[in-house]
């Protein structure tokens, strides 16, 4: 559970649950920093994914690992990622 936001460049800010320690607010103006962030698949990973768009070998947007060229498969797999948070490993940002 969750009253958080999640800002264009991954700060949190707003109130989240923590199970073990209850209701932690998060705020970015505070005086303390944080330095809590996290990857969402966006915009930017998009164009980082076009710039490999038909080329093949190993390249960061061949995310299907069985072939060898970077095309509508891989942009599948992309595309289910959009606005959720990077996987593990996640190399195009």
């Amino acid at each position: 559970m969750a009253a958080s936001a999640l800002t264009e460049d991954g700060n949190f800010g707003g109130w989240a649950w923590g199970e073990n320690i209850g209701w932690v607010h998060f705020q970015s103006s505070s005086p303390v920093e944080y330095k809590v962030q996290a990857c969402v698949v966006a915009l930017d990973d998009l164009q980082n994914f076009a710039q490999h768009w038909l080329l093949s070998g190993d390249v960061l947007g061949n995310l299907n690992s069985s072939t060898d060229l970077v095309d509508m498969e891989d942009y599948s797999i992309f595309a289910s990622w959009w606005q959720e948070f990077c996987p593990d490993g996640w190399q195009l940002k």
